[in-house]
This record gives C-alpha cells, structure tokens and sequence, in this order.
C-alpha cells in the first residue's frame, strides 16, 4: 500500500465514541456534508473486540483529514474504537483535528492526540468555524510517543489490514460482524487453569485475559482460527502504538520455524520479521507471541542427514517452553492436535471454534432462501458449510445463481466431486468478477485451474512443500517431470485472491481446504500415470493428505504395480488410511452388560465395525479412544440412569462427558438409546458444554421389544450415515 493516495474518496473521517458521541458526529456530518465535503463515519452498532472487518482503516486509507470528537465515553473505555482510529491515521500520516465537547475530562486525552490543538467544542456554532477553518490547512503531526518498534508496528498493522481486503475473507468477516462471535460459543478444556466447567467467554480478547495471554486456540479447518487471531493482534497493535510498555505483538505462521535447525523461537522472529531488537524483547519476555496453524509443521518429518523420522510440533513446542515464560503466547492449530503435544504445550488454557448450527445457518441465509432450501434437504452439503470459511466461500460464489445451487443436490453422494464443484465454482466466479470487457486474461480458466491443482498435488508430493510457502519465483523440480507454477501465474492467482503472499514472501493458497480439495484430485490421476516419479509421489502423498477417499483407488494401485518402491509408498499409505471403526458406543463401565447386549445385536443388523473400550489395541487408553471416535461415523450413546448422575457428569474429566464434547465438536451423528424408560434430563442439570445433547434424536430400547426396537435403530443409523444393512444371506 503506498503512503499517500493523491486521490481521496473522502474529505473527513469522523472518530466518536459509539457510546455517546452517534448525535454530534450525525450532526457534523450534516454540516459538513451540506458545504460540500465528502464524509465517511461508521454507524455500525458493532463492539471494538468484536469487529473483524477492515471496513474502518479502508475508509481512513481513502479519507484526507479526520476528526476525533472526544466525548466523556472515550476517556471511560480505553478499548474503544476512537484510540484504534487515531493510530492507525498516525501511522499513515493523516492529519487530525481533535475537537472537545463539554463534559470531556481534558485530563483523561488520548496520549497519542495529547500534543495536538484541540478546537473547543462547548459552543457547536463556535467550533465548528474553527474547525472549517482548519480543514483545509491542518497538517500531519507525528506522535510524541516515542517506541522504537513504531515503524514494524504500523507495518504490521497495514499486513493485517490488507490480510482482511481479500475477497473471501471479507465476505467472513462480515458474516463475524453480524453474528458479533456468538457463532463460536467457546468452552473452556483447561487442565492448567481452574475454572468452573460451565465458563464460557463472550469475546476472544476475554478468554485470552482469563488465561493470562497464554491460551491454545482450537477449531477445524475453515473454522476462522486465522480471522480470530489477526483480529486481535489488530487490538494488540493498537494497545502498544498508544503505549510502549504493552506486550510487543509478533504474529507469525509458525510452518516459517525450520524444524531442522531448531532454531531460538527469538531467534526466529526476528529473522522472519527482519527488525533488529524483536529478539531481546522476547529473551525479556515482553512480547505477546501469536503463532498461527501449528499443525501445518506436521506430525512427521525426516531428517535427510540421519533418516530419522521425528514430529516437528514436539521440537517446536520444546523451542517454545525456553521461551521466557513472562511473554504472552496464543496458538492457533487444528482441532485433531494429539492430546499429548496439546498437554506440553505452555499454555494455561484451550478454547475451541464449535462449527455452525442450523440456527446461525439460517440466520446467514436468510437472504439466501434458495441456498437455505437445499442446504435443509441435502445432509452433504450442509455438513460442508457449518464452518465460516467454506460458508462464506459458498455464498459468495452462488448468491443469485439458484439453479446451480440445486445442481449441487446432484452431487450429494460424492462429498470429494461435491467440494471440488464447489471451488471449481469459486474460482470461476473469481475470474470473471476480474475480466475486464474487451480485453484479454493473462490464463485462460481451465488452464489456471489446471495449474494451480498442479501446485496443490506438487505439496503433497515433495512433503516439505506441505509447510513451506512457494516461492514466489515459481515452482520447479528435476526429480517430478511436470510442469509447475510459472511466477507471472502465481501473480495473476495473488491477483484473485487465490494464493497470498507470507511473512517470508513466499505463497500459499488462501484456505488449506482449497489446496487439499484441489491435491486430492490430481495426485489420483498422477496414481495412474506412466511416470514412476509421480506414481511414486502420489502414492505418499494420498497417505499424507489422509482423505479415506483414496483407499480403494490405493488398493486398485496396489494390484497393478510392479514397482518396489512405489509398492512400499502404497502399502505405507493404505496403512494410514485403514478404516477403523465405523460406529462407537459411548456407556458406563456399569451398564456394560446392556451395552454389550446392544452391540451384538446391531452387529447382526448393521454392515459396520462398532468401536468399544475392551477393544483398545493401544497403551495408552485416552490416545486411543480419540483416535476411534474421530475416525468413526456414528456416535452412539446408551443412556442408563447412570449415565448423567451430576457427581459425574459435571467432572471436567469425565470420560462420558469427554467423548459426548468430542463428538460434537467433531460434527460427528450422535443417535441417543434410552435403556428400559430412561429419560433425558433437562439441559440445565447438565454442564453447558454438552448441553445440546438433548436435541439429538433418540430410540428407547425395551425388554419385552429388543429385537424390534434394534432394527428401527438400525434403520435409522443407515439413513444418517454412510453404513448400510446387512444382507440376508440366502439359504
């Protein structure tokens, strides 16, 4: 972004405080739009830690001249939107007129506006001659407050800006905005700090103040993980331009930390970030760390010198705990994080992103009835859009387009075809929203789609790839013969918000759901082809991309080829994509002999494994059970009058309430048994974590009808999974 913009949108830029000042600031912007200047003030109904958009520093960006209107309710509320406007006016030298309307305490001015002329406000008439007179000869002051880091952080805080103008992210941010973060309910999964089990956090920027700025930040992908984080390090950036003593903000994908030569988390910044001094306010602990997507570092690595294979998430979290243990720290990684790196983690609490329910859903598509209408009928499809990300992927792409919304119905059998429909949709959308009439594109569609699917299967293929940017310069290989990204291509893809740039200049896709959609697609034609190279290449990464999608074209790979090698990567990648268990039962250890009585029976029914503890082929239990309920497709819980006693249930460490929150935060089918006339109690004897267990469908299962009661089960188990009936077996 340049400095200056010689063409100004906007005159004035109004600051007020939202609390008290909406009258005068509509009745500057009366006066002033009645002389003929152009004026831009926010009448969002929006609270500062719950603003995800860059609506506000856009229209700074484009505004000439701003006006601050303090009012008492900007010396009350130091986190109100007026301190972050004024910064951010700073640091792209705009000049600012600060007017003071009665009743302002002149004692309590913003130190980053102190050293300026204020033009009094107790006479509105008065004022606002001084102020027109001003208007047009009112330059840029600096700051009196001096910080040594002040240039990094208005760079910082322009990246993040500009993080927000992309496309599909604003199209999130906005849905952030209007659902004002109530979409995420957070919980609290702590076994560091105590807190009661029913705490729950209107804002991100309270959680983080409740767990002492050290706080692990879970979600799924698409879950807006990177949008929470980026918001907040906004806030954080504002806190420190208005005063040096607040925690310094450093916000960095952490695949930039090379897990071979481990180097100092210090260290590391500030060679990422490129600013002399990030590493001593580290070594001193005055930083506030924001490290996003630990899980892109992987779980296994090799080192080519000793061909060892190592986790580099255990090395990086060991980097971590020598930090000085005074910074602040929030990390941000997908939800199926193994529990044992998330306990060596320095953190003193976990909140999660929870996915969308019909309610938000709704509410997002009421504009949208069309969408809304199918997303009701197809189970698929709607499975697909509870995260923001893909939501606001798929409106974007669809709004107005119905029949091509029904088409998607058609789809509905093959999740995989389903979302690659979907992104093919996006970038088409993309492309022609770019065309200009009468004259040519750089790439054609088919043949930037082609390429970027190139790019996507290349990560996956050359491993380290997967938490590495691309250069920038492009993307070649001697050992794959394929023709990779050319850089005027990835420049045209940053052009429509496809690929972003990083800290380190180098490219990635905009959404990780994006580039996997597109790998899965083509490493399984590269399964097929003639080059062993790219056999080779795809048969590891199918294994590491781990969709189960992959198995049988594994599987049919692995009848067909002669190659040793190749063979070994197949049989490696089959190993990590075996199907484990399709359905898991959730009981009290008491009441197993029901539950065993049930399993047997829906065994005979039922053309599915079914997951219990008794089978654990693992040491460790907890690992264990975690892994089978996330793989499985059904959760199924036998409710006794055991199973809710409170002197269990509200336990944090529960097992039953454990397994009942994963299962949810992981979308899993939950189907309810209700043993011999048990029912649900009522939600508010029941932690607020698992509370809407008692919307989930349930069957009662009675003495005298078990055998029928267990068919209705099943039936009903096929209708909400993929798992069919057994077939009767002819005589």
């Amino acid at each position: 972004m340049p400095d200056t913009i010689p063409d100004h949108e906007y005159d004035v830029f109004i600051s007020y405080a939202r609390a008290d000042g909406r009258a005068v600031a509509d009745l500057l912007y009366t006066e002033l739009t009645q002389r003929g200047y152009e004026v831009w003030h926010d009448k969002r109904d929006v609270a500062p830690g719950q603003d995800f958009s860059g609506d506000i520093e856009h229209a700074l960006e484009r505004a000439e001249h701003m006006i601050v209107c303090l009012t008492p309710a900007v010396a009350e509320h130091e986190d109100s939107f007026v301190l972050r406007e004024i910064m951010y006016a700073q640091g792209r030298k705009k000049p600012i007129s600060v007017l003071v309307f009665p009743s302002f305490p002149r004692d309590h001015t913003p130190p980053a506006i102190s050293h300026l002329e204020w033009v009094d406000f107790t006479d509105f008439d008065g004022g606002l001659a001084q102020l027109l007179a001003r208007l047009d000869s009112e330059t840029y002051v600096a700051s009196a407050i001096y910080d040594p880091f002040r240039d990094y952080l208005n760079d910082l805080y322009k990246q993040l800006v500009a993080f927000l103008e992309n496309d599909l992210y604003r199209q999130l941010v906005e849905f952030l905005d209007t659902t004002v973060f109530s979409f995420v309910e957070m919980h609290v999964n702590s076994t560091v700090t105590e807190v009661d089990d029913t705490t729950t956090f209107d804002t991100f920027a309270d959680a983080v103040s409740h767990f002492g700025g050290r706080m692990l930040l879970f979600g799924q992908a698409g879950s807006g993980k990177t949008i929470t984080l980026t918001a907040y390090a906004r806030e954080a950036v504002t806190r420190r331009l208005a005063d040096p003593s607040q925690p310094l903000p450093i916000m960095v994908p952490v695949h930039t930390w090379d897990p071979l030569e481990q180097p100092r988390i210090a260290d590391w910044l500030e060679d990422v970030i490129g600013h002399e001094g990030i590493a001593a306010a580290i070594a001193s602990g005055k930083a506030l760390l924001m490290l996003d997507a630990l899980d892109e570092l992987g779980s296994d690595r090799e080192d080519p010198n000793t061909e060892e294979h190592f986790d580099p998430r255990v090395r990086f979290i060991d980097a971590l705990r020598r930090c000085a243990p005074q910074n602040q720290m929030l990390i941000a990684s997908r939800i199926e994080t193994n529990p044992r790196i998330v306990d060596a983690i320095p953190v003193n609490g976990i909140i999660t992103l929870r996915a969308l329910d019909e309610n938000k859903l709704q509410a997002y598509l009421r504009d949208f009835p069309a969408m809304w209408s199918v997303l009701q009928e197809d189970k698929t499809l709607r499975s697909l859009v509870r995260t923001p990300v893909f939501l606001a992927l798929f409106t974007f792409t669809y709004a107005g387009m119905d029949d091509k919304v029904r088409y998607l119905r058609s789809l509905r059998d093959d999740p995989q075809k389903l979302r690659m429909a979907i992104f093919e949709d996006y970038i088409q959308r993309t492309y022609e929203s770019r065309a200009v009439p009468g004259s040519d594109m750089p790439y054609a569609l088919r043949d930037l789609r082609e390429e970027l699917k190139i790019a996507a299967a290349y990560m996956y293929m050359q491993t380290w790839r997967i938490y590495a940017p691309m250069p920038a310069s492009g993307l070649q290989d001697n050992q794959i013969t394929q023709t990779i990204l050319h850089p005027n291509l990835i420049a045209f893809a940053e052009d429509l918000d496809l690929l972003e740039r990083d800290s380190q200049n180098g490219v990635t896709f905009i959404s990780s759901i994006l580039r996997d959609t597109f790998a899965h697609e083509k490493l399984l034609l590269y399964l097929q082809s003639d080059e062993p190279e790219l056999r080779f290449g795809a048969a590891r990464g199918l294994g590491l991309l781990g969709q189960r999608g992959a198995v049988e074209p594994l599987l049919a790979a692995l009848s067909r080829e002669q190659n040793q090698q190749i063979l070994y990567a197949i049989r490696a990648s089959l190993e990590a994509l075996k199907p484990d268990y399709s359905l898991f039962i959730s009981y009290r250890r008491r009441d197993w002999p029901v539950t065993f009585l049930i399993e047997e029976t829906l065994r005979e029914k039922i053309d599915a494994s079914i997951f219990l503890d008794r089978e654990i082929d693992e040491a460790d239990f907890e690992t264990s059970i975690q892994k089978h309920l996330r793989a499985s497709s059904v959760f199924l819980l036998v409710i006794t009058e055991r199973t809710f006693e409170p002197g269990r249930i509200h336990l944090e460490r529960d097992w039953v309430r454990r397994e009942i929150r994963e299962a949810m935060a992981h979308d899993k089918p939950i189907i309810l048994v209700f043993v011999d006339g048990i029912t649900m109690p009522d939600d508010e004897y029941l932690p607020r974590d698992i509370r809407s267990i008692v919307t989930r469908q349930g069957f009662p299962i009675y003495p005298n009808s078990f055998e029928q009661d267990i068919v209705k089960l099943a039936d009903f188990i096929t209708t909400i999974s993929p798992i069919n009936r057994k077939k009767r077996r002819s005589m």
